[in-house]
């Protein structure tokens, strides 16, 4: 029970954690050498470990230096806040001091698309006891604040991420190719699709082309609390439509941003309609493609 709660405890913190960004502290702050620890790093669109550098640098000796894809960086995984939490229904039910109307204008600036990145990595063995500093640095530019771990006296181990089913207990350590959590966890190669425009449309159309016979299309609605979004796909054309899942136009276009995965290559638009509540079309509503 105890590594499970380790795994799982960071969920406790998102909210908290997405407020001020980027932690300053390891979760939990304590730790024996080998042992795993979690990191709030801000809600980064496109971290990865292949682009990563991990520097710890323990009380006292040289600094230990994690480069990309070292396999003491466990994963890179964006946590989410329960749908239905208070942060969410309040700062939709125009509640303007609720923690969610926070993070909307501060941190996503906007985007009702929230969540908290998170970097799970295995201490060194072997460093020295006291106050260690862990810093990122990313190939690509990502900007993340140090955090600290009261590294504890004596040895240990990292955390298997092991779970019980069926009366059998898993480990992502084990040999077994389909338990590579937590880094199947991590984000899938994305594309994502945004909208912009003076005039906020009550639906949208959207179509595009992509590289026949590669990959299998893969639409995701980030906030289905928000807008229903409905798909099809011939394998070399696809088409989606929006509208708003409460029947009323949304408030901010920002509300219209999905993902397309899957493995899909060359995606470009082809055609977008925008439509007001009764059918009329509204101009000058745009869409931006950014692969990840």
């Amino acid at each position: 029970m105890k590594k499970t709660r380790r795994y799982w405890g960071p969920i406790m913190l998102m909210m908290a954690a997405l407020s001020a960004c980027t932690g300053v502290k390891t979760f939990t702050t304590a730790a024996r050498p080998g042992e795993t620890v979690a990191l709030a790093i801000g809600r980064q669109t496109d971290l990865k470990r292949a682009n990563v550098t991990v520097t710890i640098t323990p009380a006292t000796g040289p600094a230990v230096v994690y480069p990309p894809l070292d396999t003491r960086v466990r994963s890179i995984l964006n946590l989410y806040p329960d749908p239905v939490s208070k942060a969410i229904v309040l700062q939709r039910t125009d509640n303007p001091t609720s923690t969610g109307t926070s993070i909307e204008s501060w941190v996503t600036y906007g985007d009702p698309d929230w969540w908290q990145t998170f970097m799970l990595l295995d201490l060194p063995t072997g460093i020295a006891p006291g106050a260690a500093t862990i810093s990122i640095t990313d190939a690509l530019g990502a900007v993340i604040t140090p955090a600290s771990v009261e590294v504890l006296s004596g040895e240990s181990t990292r955390n298997g991420f092991a779970f019980n089913q069926f009366g059998y207990t898993f480990s992502a350590d084990s040999a077994s190719p389909q338990l590579r959590a937590p880094k199947d966890f991590e984000r899938a190669t994305q594309y994502v699709v945004e909208f912009a425009g003076d005039t906020i449309p009550h639906a949208v159309q959207i179509e595009f082309s992509h590289t026949p016979s590669v990959g299998a299309a893969y639409v995701v609605n980030p906030r289905g609390d928000l807008k229903n979004v409905t798909w099809s796909d011939d394998g070399s054309n696809l088409k989606v439509f929006i509208t708003p899942s409460t029947g009323l136009t949304t408030t901010q276009i920002k509300d219209f941003k999905f993902y397309v995965a899957g493995g899909l290559t060359g995606l470009s638009q082809t055609h977008l309609k925008a439509y007001d509540q009764l059918g009329v079309p509204v101009s000058g509503v745009t869409a931006t493609i950014t692969q990840h």
